[in-house]
């Protein structure tokens, strides 16, 4: 939200004769970028998380590894200890179940340009608004007054739509693929704009923007009528029923467990959790169900396998110049792979993680930046879509979070997206994990690219 600023070196003097006022001049600054810090204070672990000193061996018995395992160092840390479903830094809980006759209010989504605003969805009715910001009752208007600002996504026939109102026109974006079928949908908002005003951060505000929070799964307050606002149309007043989850304001995680007000709503998802008790014997303490309502199944947390997602798995060690190979049991899809790693090392900066082997490329997920080397247990993971791709790191927050949509950025030099090429993974060679190793016949000659330590 918008935040008063005081700037003491350049005040404002009214004088009106009789009385004279000195105050120091306001600016109105927009927070563009909301940056989080790494470590908790007494009030910064949400939904009932609590902030602890922990040090790496206490971290790694929480984690079910052994501490011979552990660096020798102990160093400590204050972090977040969360409670059953919750995540990472802040314990943010990712979903949030709407019953039809609900709605939550969370913060709005950053005034600036370019934005991006991405979410899944579990539907289960084809019509519903998933999220509106704009006017709660009737504004003065003048005759040649602007529209006022809103955006909005709704489903209508189980397709999404999204709504927009302002100064720029009214703008209305349809997706013709029915989204109520029982499967998890993400859906990705990319706002740009051609302004030349910038703030102190370079980026453009964005005039639709401008509501202090953002209405998820229905609206608090009367439905709007169209006309007392300048618009060509207005959402639809039907709430939501169905999940969302992973809600993301340029890549950071919002928080849906505990909304600044809410009715009708709870945190999780409620037809997932569900699903998988009616199909499966339950994913336990160490796993969270996923696949929607048709296909439901448990996930384990990265170091855990098996049946119920108690079986803790098996660590290699890789030292230097070394590598694993993995051959593959199944053929991955042509334009769809995922790969997830889990490591753990201190002192390596950069080094090649993951390499699959393909028969016209090879694809690899490189550790490079932003250090992860801090001897703590950390997942690292890749998602490619199509001409999409998504990297992150533990809970994917914040800067943990990176995505390449060329989709929304822009068109070819052909004026159209053509089909991304498929990667067709060799299941021989498969996957290769730590540095990439030169062969000279069948005699190996050096690695490249390890870890180092």
């Amino acid at each position: 939200m918008p935040h008063i600023h005081p700037l003491p070196h350049s005040p404002v003097v009214v004088d009106i004769n009789t009385t004279s006022l000195v105050t120091p001049r306001l600016r109105n600054m927009q927070h563009c970028h909301v940056h989080e810090p790494e470590t908790c204070s007494h009030n910064s672990c949400l939904n009932g998380g609590r902030c602890a000193k922990l040090s790496v061996e206490n971290r790694e018995r929480e984690k079910g590894i052994s501490a011979h395992s552990a660096p020798k160092e102990r160093p400590v840390c204050r972090r977040c200890v969360c409670p059953g479903g919750s995540w990472g830094p802040r314990c943010k809980v990712t979903a949030r179940t709407f019953s039809g006759a609900g709605w939550a209010w969370v913060r709005a989504p950053p005034s600036c340009l370019p934005a991006r605003i991405s979410l899944r969805l579990l539907i289960r009715h084809p019509t519903g608004l998933v999220f509106y910001s704009g006017p709660m009752a009737p504004t003065p208007r003048g005759p040649d007054a602007p529209p006022t600002p809103l955006l909005a996504l709704q489903l209508w026939q189980g397709r999404p739509q999204l709504l927009l109102e302002g100064r720029g026109g009214p703008l209305k974006v349809e997706l013709n693929t029915p989204l109520h079928n029982g499967h998890w949908h993400t859906i990705h908002i990319q706002l740009h704009s051609k302004l030349e005003e910038t703030d102190g951060d370079s980026d453009s505000v964005w005039p639709w923007f401008g509501h202090g929070v953002l209405q998820l799964g229905g609206m608090a307050h009367t439905p709007v009528r169209p006309e007392d606002h300048g618009w060509t149309a207005a959402p639809t007043s039907r709430p939501m029923e169905g999940c969302v989850s992973d809600l993301r304001f340029n890549g950071q995680l919002v928080d849906l467990g505990e909304p600044a007000a809410s009715e009708g709503s709870v945190g999780g998802c409620l037809p997932q959790e569900e699903a998988c008790l009616g199909a499966i014997p339950g994913c336990g303490r160490r796993g969270r169900c996923v696949g929607g309502l048709e296909q439901p199944e448990c996930e384990c947390e990265p170091g855990w396998s098996g049946l119920g997602c108690k079986t803790p798995t098996d660590p290699v060690a890789l030292g230097r110049a070394s590598f694993v190979k993995v051959a593959l049991s199944f053929t991955p899809a042509p334009h769809v792979l995922t790969l997830q790693l889990r490591m753990r090392t201190r002192g390596a900066r950069d080094g090649l993680l993951v390499r699959v082997n393909t028969h016209q490329e090879d694809v690899g997920l490189a550790m490079h930046g932003r250090p992860v080397s801090d001897g703590s247990w950390h997942t690292v993971w890749a998602e490619r879509h199509g001409h999409n791709l998504v990297v992150g790191v533990d809970d994917g927050d914040g800067w943990r979070w990176n995505e390449s949509l060329p989709a929304l950025e822009g068109v070819d030099e052909g004026g159209g997206w053509s089909p991304p090429p498929p990667l067709h993974v060799d299941k021989n060679e498969g996957i290769t994990v730590g540095g990439r190793p030169e062969f000279a016949g069948v005699n190996l000659v050096t690695v490249r690219d390890d870890l180092k330590e």
